[in-house]
Formats: C-alpha cells, structure tokens, sequence
C-alpha cells in the first residue's frame, strides 16, 4: 500500500508500508501508475531479477493507449542463458499481482548506466516500446533470447 506524505521530501515521496514497523521511502519516479494501481518498480525488478536467466533488469513506465501506463522491463539475459519471455511472464505472475506483471519486455545487452552506475530509467522511458520489444498481449508465440 502506498501512501502520501507531507514530508517535505524534496522531488515528492511516497511512503510503502511493508509492516507497521518498516516504512520505506520511494521517489515518484520508482512508482509506475497502472489501471488505479501505484506499483513499486523496484518490486518488478526484484519478480524479475529471481528469474535464473536474468542478470539484471530496470522496470520503468510506458504510456498506455487507454490510461495511465503499462509496465515495462528491460531484461539482460544471465550470460549462456537462453530467456524465455514466456516463461519470465510466467514467472512474474507467480511473484507479482496481475497489475504488476509487465506487459512489455525488451532484452538488452546492457542497461544505460550513469557516472554513478545507476540505471538511467529516463532514457529507456524516452525508448520507450520499440519494434524490438516483445508485447505480451499482442504476441502468439514464445518468444526467446540467448546472449
């Protein structure tokens, strides 16, 4: 559950409440809006890091074409790893609610990173769904990857 706070937090903050005792801050941008539902991007990315053929991940906002957004990753394949976007969907409704299970994947090589060696989520948000991504809702066939 998300709530708002007062806090005077600089760029805006949301407070999750894990258990009464553990509050724990998100900037706005770790949060994606889907379908009424505020998601935790890191609670994706950590559905999908569990995966065996995945290495590393960033879960980020794409604009819906009905409201709001869709969740996306960007997933780098565990190295000899054949990833099966099927079976990593599979595994995020397993770990995820359904509202959280991201609709689009695309694999990537690498993730951008910053100076800092922080994920630059603005860039992929600016990608966005390429021909490249796979969409879960429009895509018959399994889809796999190799590195």
């Amino acid at each position: 559950m998300l709530i708002p706070l007062n806090t005077g937090l600089r760029g805006g903050g949301l407070r999750q409440v894990l258990r009464a005792a553990e509050p724990r801050f998100l900037s706005v941008e770790d949060v994606i809006r889907r379908r009424g539902e505020n998601i935790s991007s890191r609670e994706v990315e950590s559905a999908v890091r569990a995966h065996p053929a995945v290495a590393d991940v960033a879960a980020f906002p794409v604009p819906s074409e009905l409201a709001e957004d869709e969740v996306m990753v960007a997933a780098v394949p565990a190295p000899g790893q054949v990833l099966d976007l099927r079976d990593l969907v599979g595994h995020c409704a397993e770990e995820l609610p359904p509202c959280a299970v991201p609709r689009y994947i695309d694999t990537v090589r690498e993730l951008p990173l910053t100076e800092t060696g922080k994920v630059r989520k603005a860039a992929l948000r600016e990608r966005g769904v390429t021909a490249t991504t796979w969409d879960l809702f429009a895509s018959p066939t399994p889809a796999r990857h190799q590195t």
